[in-house]
């Protein structure tokens, strides 16, 4: 009786003894902290990405830097034309009637044809101009009309002091002006056909 009670007073009395907690294993604390250093890393290295422009920009520099844009070709200058030969002044003879044959044709090559040129006594005075009329002009090769032209004559027109003249000037689409002859005509209107005045033989100038 005695032992029982001396060893439940020796139970009251004894220090209580708690369940030991476990220590956590060396393994997760290292896999906490590896956890911890890779999402540290990526969130530094989403701060320092550049956008694709700028690597795109970086990259490419060098290649941009000695790529150029090449001049535009040059025009090629137009072929200057061949210059038309000019009409030196002429005199009408002395007493040279009006719309007579009076100067010879003159034909000089030009442009892959012949130029034919002649001058034609209009008027001595203003008396000799009493109405309006056309002065017509044909050039005929190998029995064929080639070109024509009319002038418009009016009494207005003509000079008070010095002989009136009007300047033909055609082109033959033949390559020698030999055998080329002009036919100077006068019509009434610019539809009419003309009265023949004269023909001349054209002559290489």
């Amino acid at each position: 009786m005695r032992l029982a009670l001396a060893a439940l007073a020796f139970g009251l009395f004894a220090a209580p003894v708690y369940a030991q907690e476990t220590p956590p294993e060396e393994d997760d604390d290292l896999a906490f902290l590896k956890e911890g250093e890779a999402a540290a890393a990526k969130k530094a290295a989403e701060a320092n990405k550049t956008s694709d422009f700028s690597l795109y920009s970086a990259e490419d520099e060098d290649d941009l830097a000695d790529f150029k844009v090449a001049e535009p070709p040059k025009p090629k200058p137009e072929p200057k034309p061949e210059p038309k030969p000019e009409m030196a002044p002429v005199t009408p003879p002395a007493a040279a009637k009006p719309l007579g044959d009076h100067f010879p044709a003159r034909g000089s090559a030009s442009q892959g044809g012949v130029i034919v040129e002649l001058p034609v006594l209009i008027a001595n005075a203003p008396a000799d101009v009493t109405g309006e009329y056309w002065l017509v002009a044909e050039v005929w090769s190998g029995g064929m009309k080639v070109n024509e032209s009319r002038q418009l004559v009016l009494p207005a027109g003509v000079s008070k002091g010095t002989p009136t003249l009007a300047y033909v000037k055609l082109f033959a689409p033949v390559t020698d002006p030999a055998g080329l002859e002009l036919r100077v005509g006068k019509a009434a209107s610019a539809t009419a056909k003309p009265t023949l005045l004269f023909i001349r033989k054209v002559e290489a100038k």
